[in-house]
């Protein structure tokens, strides 16, 4: 089995050597990641523009384009094109609202969009990053995710760091996270205007079902009690029940 590796933080991420490492001696890896970090840039594509494409090592290359870029490119290139990609690890929570706007999500949004199994490996815990242990975890968990895949869906996985060779694993649906923003403003000497955008993470709380079962528990408090979150992402998001309810307003 042939395994992409990508991500959103760019070639010289440990995290991504970590999964490297993990993989190598059981799997086909192949590395395609970009070449500065690229976090928060969401499903963002390079088109009608030419993406640089560097082999720094035999299956080793860099994307000068974006996470799904990365993506794109490697599964039109038959030297490359993977039966599994694997997003990550990135170091930091991907949660809830946060895969709208994560680059390790987008990567693996991306691969399942042109029907591949794919993983978005997030660790969502403070530095300094245990990035083996989830690794390992990854490793032995790959096939049998593989084959739970179904298509149209990715899976998403945040942990914190583990503390235990045999950590819990729950199947969980993503939250609500609310986010305290907060703009700073300057000028440039030339008085052209510049914002920086800070946000933090304040409440969590319970996002509509829409398609997710009621009663399944959120990534967040999982990952907050110390175990593996795995959530299946829809591509094509739709609000099953909000379909008919819509439609009878509508008087169609």
């Amino acid at each position: 089995m042939r395994v992409l590796l990508t991500n959103d933080d760019g070639i010289e991420s440990p995290g991504l050597w970590a999964l490297h490492e993990a993989l190598k001696d059981r799997y086909e890896v192949v590395v395609m990641a970009p070449e500065q970090e690229m976090s928060g840039t969401s499903q963002t594509i390079t088109l009608r523009t030419p993406i640089r494409v560097r082999e720094r090592a035999p299956g080793i290359y860099t994307c000068g384009g974006f996470p799904a870029d990365c993506v794109v490119v490697a599964c039109m290139s038959p030297e490359t094109r993977p039966d599994v990609v694997v997003s990550g690890i990135n170091p930091g929570p991907n949660l809830g609202t946060d895969i709208l706007y994560s680059g390790t999500a987008a990567a693996a949004r991306q691969a399942a969009l042109m029907d591949l199994p794919a993983l978005a490996v997030s660790l969502a815990d403070s530095p300094p990053y245990a990035f083996e242990p989830f690794a390992l975890y990854i490793r032995e968990a790959l096939e049998r995710l593989v084959d739970a895949w179904e298509p149209d869906l990715f899976f998403n996985i945040n942990a914190p760091n583990l503390q235990s060779r045999s950590p819990r694993v729950v199947v969980t649906r993503p939250a609500r996270r609310v986010y305290s923003d907060s703009v700073q403003r300057f000028e440039g000497p030339d008085g052209s205007r510049y914002f920086i955008v800070y946000g933090t993470a304040v409440h969590v709380s319970e996002a509509p079902g829409c398609g997710f079962e009621e009663d399944m528990p959120l990534d967040c408090s999982v990952v907050d009690e110390g175990g593996i979150s795995i959530s299946p992402v829809l591509v094509h998001p739709v609000c099953h029940r909000s379909l008919m309810s819509l439609q009878a307003r509508l008087g169609e």
